[in-house]
């Protein structure tokens, strides 16, 4: 890659995982046995929540600067790459906010799901990672062919599907679950739309993004199941962060992984 950018923005997102890591390792001690100093309405829990918002506020700072730098090396699949995957850090950056429940909403659709919130942000993350899907299928379609990925979208989607009707608590209003079978598909997608990254770039280039797209998945497992059906809260909501965060970073490298394709193909 030509210049210093990209590398300095590659540090910066690798600091702000290592700093995202490191302050929900503190939490997690914070609400081991004992009184829990970061519960749910307090002020200590505002200023954490607000600190993490600030941790993706910086993620988003660095995927501009992405965006900005792809517009400057002449290589549009690497421009497409950047601003997809900045739209997407934007609009998971609004689920965050929902998610940090500022204004403490429970059990607002049905008396099962107490953290009603996790449902209403959906409305941003599903969105957000199917701008992530098409932003796969815009650097991948000269290695998968139309009807190649639409055959694995709609396997994957019938799995998505599936795997919520198995798993489907009938107590849960029709509305939370209805939200929560479009997540689970998009979910299933997001997944097999990341291994035609493996097909376009290798297993060894596109591990990162990769990796991301399949932390995301993670992280919403981790929270379907320990925080909306088992309500494992607060203990869950920390390990989660971890590994979305984490994603959030990883998923920003595609940009990266498709200029430096694009750099070894080229004739010298």
């Amino acid at each position: 890659m030509e210049g210093d950018e990209p590398i300095r923005i590659r540090r910066g997102m690798l600091r702000l995982v290592i700093a995202s890591t490191a302050i929900q390792v503190v939490a997690l001690v914070a609400v081991g046995p004992g009184d829990d100093v970061l519960a749910a309405g307090s002020t200590a829990r505002h200023a954490f929540s607000t600190l993490e918002m600030v941790l993706v506020v910086g993620l988003g700072v660095l995927s501009w600067r992405t965006v900005r730098w792809s517009r400057t090396i002449g290589d549009d699949q690497t421009a497409t790459a950047a601003t997809l995957v900045f739209a997407s850090l934007v609009l998971c950056g609004l689920g965050d906010l929902v998610n940090r429940n500022y204004l403490e909403r429970s059990f607002e659709f049905d008396d099962v799901i107490r953290h009603s919130h996790l449902i209403t942000s959906i409305w941003c993350f599903l969105p957000g990672y199917a701008l992530v899907i098409w932003a796969h299928r815009r650097v991948t379609r000269d290695a998968v062919s139309a009807r190649t990925a639409a055959t694995e979208v709609v396997v994957a989607a019938a799995v998505g599907a599936l795997v919520h009707l198995v798993g489907r608590d009938p107590a849960v209003a029709a509305y939370p679950s209805t939200m929560m079978l479009a997540y689970t598909v998009a979910l299933a997608v997001l997944a097999v739309s990341s291994l035609w990254l493996v097909r376009r770039f290798g297993p060894s280039a596109a591990a990162l993004p990769v990796a991301g797209a399949l932390l995301a998945v993670v992280a919403d497992l981790m929270i379907a199941e320990l925080w909306i059906r088992r309500d494992a809260y607060p203990v869950v909501e920390h390990a989660n962060w971890i590994v979305y965060f984490a994603s959030l970073a990883l998923i920003q490298q595609l940009p990266f992984v498709v200029t430096q394709r694009t750099r070894e193909l080229e004739p010298v």
